[in-house]
């Protein structure tokens, strides 16, 4: 159940299907793809893989505050607590990718059994000017999957947490002088709401008296339909909120994601159909979050 094999095939799942078949030049369905590559390929081939794509993934997406000049070059990855498979130091870029290993406690019926599910989640953090980025791999939610036919799970408990690889990571930062903290990103999202770059599809808002809630129909967006709303809605500050990408350059952003501003959060629940579309979302927030 948590042989090599079957890690490596859990990992493989968590990319599309078109990129593992560009990647290793296999044909055929998703479980023939990863049954070749598993057959085919050494362990370092996947993980290689695992890092240099990981931007095809689906994520969660953290993003702090350096409150010092980050300096790369002094900066000690020594002892990093979790495996490091890849790291790319240059002028203009410098970030690491991680493997952790990660466990679900289960209880599975037919007949009743405790377990333990592990999983390869893949991470990167980088460092782009006075900001540490944090994007990790989103599991399958479905863990029934991953069991024989006929079990089926009926509680989970995960170990290590993404909380936990947060602060695993923070704490490499802080031990070397690095303070980290949340970054709020009202300006960057709303600068580019009020681009028309993106609308919102559930958007959620406080203000002083109560929190609101609006949710749109079928393919309808917030500002398009409610144009002298969103001229009151756009000072408050926003919760959880779904955005779609309205811009003219189709491939620029994922067709949609989701944001916390106050607490640095966004999440890309659909796999991107660029390697730059993830990194797009994020450069563009931050570029107008001055």
């Amino acid at each position: 159940m948590n042989g090599v094999s079957n890690l490596h095939t859990r990992l493989l799942k968590l990319y599309p299907v078109k990129t593992l078949k560009d990647h290793f030049d296999l044909p055929g369905k998703s479980s023939e793809v990863i049954e070749g590559i598993l057959n085919q390929f050494k362990a370092k081939d996947i993980h290689e893989f695992s890092a240099l794509n990981i931007d095809y993934t689906r994520q969660h997406v953290y993003i702090f505050n350096i409150e010092k000049s980050f300096k790369a070059s002094s900066f000690n990855t020594t002892n990093f607590p979790l495996r490091v498979i890849q790291q790319t130091n240059t002028t203009s870029d410098y970030s690491i990718v991680c493997l952790p290993e990660i466990e679900f406690k289960i209880s599975v019926i037919r007949p009743f059994e405790e377990r333990i599910l592990k999983f390869y989640q893949p991470l990167k953090i980088s460092v782009i000017n006075s900001h540490l980025i944090v994007q990790i791999t989103t599991l399958e939610k479905n863990l029934s999957d991953h069991c024989e036919v006929g079990k089926k799970v009926v509680e989970t408990t995960r170990v290590n947490d993404e909380n936990y690889l947060l602060d695993s990571i923070k704490s490499v930062f802080i031990n070397q002088g690095y303070n980290i903290t949340k970054c709020d990103l009202h300006k960057g999202i709303k600068k580019l709401w009020d681009d028309n770059i993106i609308d919102s599809k559930y958007l959620k808002t406080k203000n002083s008296k109560s929190t609101n809630t609006v949710a749109m129909d079928e393919n309808y967006t917030v500002r398009e339909v409610y144009p002298q709303e969103y001229n009151q809605i756009k000072n408050n500050p926003i919760l959880k909120t779904l955005f779609r990408y309205k811009g003219k350059n189709v491939d620029y952003f994922c067709d949609s994601f989701s944001i916390d501003p106050s607490q640095g959060h966004l999440s890309v629940t659909s796999f991107p159909e660029s390697v730059h579309q993830i990194k797009n979302i994020i450069n563009e927030i931050l570029k107008n979050n001055k």
